[in-house]
């Protein structure tokens, strides 16, 4: 028998002040206990955060859920007005190219997100610089979503995509709301240039001003613009009063002759 285990049994003082050494089976005993304890405490832990997870999972997939219904609620008005043009299969044509571009950018968005600061962008561009909000088709739909995306107002610079099909109509809907200039990629039509002159909308070809990009912002410098803004004014007003001064002569053309055939009759 050992020792320790003997002088246990042999001892007579009393168990409450008696201090004895451990024996290596209680030694072994007590630290399986505490590891026992621990390991416990840590799966107690990975429970805990095992819930919390499981909270998040709930709570992102409610928010998709939303988005998704929301984006169905989307989908579904617009193909309706979609149909009562008569322009189905053009325009689900149209809404698959956006669809798959829109893919692309917020795939890259994602992984920008991954590596910069959430104000990247705006820190970055700074109070010097004008921050452009894109519409890639010149229709009434195009502007519509591109509105809802960008969330367009009053005093905005657009960069328009692509001209085809826009015409006084849609260049109208781009005067009420009340942007400050236009810069365009390819030649607007003449209609649709006509009503920006009216309004005196600046319209800025896109090679006569520097476009400038970083992460999914696209940008001018405030200098750059205000010059292009400057120099189209300017000449808009000189034609409008060369145009104003050639109507003033033909008016007087037309009453000298009236004048005369009254005078030869």
């Amino acid at each position: 028998m050992d020792r320790n285990v003997l002088k246990l049994e042999n001892s007579t003082e009393d168990p409450k002040t008696n201090t004895r050494e451990m024996s290596p089976e209680e030694l072994t005993i007590s630290r399986l206990k505490n590891k026992l304890n621990s390991q416990k405490r840590y799966i107690n832990e990975l429970r805990e955060l095992n819930q919390e997870l499981e909270g998040e999972v709930r709570f992102q997939k409610m928010e998709i859920s939303k988005l998704q219904s929301k984006m169905d609620k989307l989908r579904n008005e617009y193909s309706r007005k979609i149909l009562e043009k008569r322009e189905f299969a053009s325009k689900i044509s149209m809404i698959k190219r956006l669809q798959n571009k829109y893919s692309q950018e917020r795939s890259l968005r994602l992984e920008l997100e991954k590596q910069l600061d959430p104000n990247f962008g705006l820190k970055t561009i700074g109070e010097d610089a004008v921050q452009l909000k894109i519409i890639n088709s010149f229709t009434r739909e195009g502007i519509r979503e591109s509105s809802l995306l960008m969330k367009i107002s009053k005093g905005d610079i657009i960069l328009l995509e692509n001209s085809e099909g826009g015409g006084s109509n849609t260049a109208t809907i781009l005067c009420e709301m009340g942007v400050k200039a236009v810069i365009t990629r390819d030649k607007i039509s003449d209609p649709a240039e006509n009503v920006f002159k009216n309004c005196m909308i600046p319209v800025i070809p896109e090679d006569s001003i520097q476009i400038k990009k970083i992460a999914d912002l696209i940008y001018v410098e405030t200098g750059d613009l205000d010059d292009q803004i400057k120099n189209w004014m300017e000449k808009t007003r000189k034609q409008q009063k060369n145009e104003d001064k050639n109507k003033l002569i033909s008016l007087v053309d037309e009453y000298r002759a009236q004048r005369r055939r009254e005078l030869d009759s």
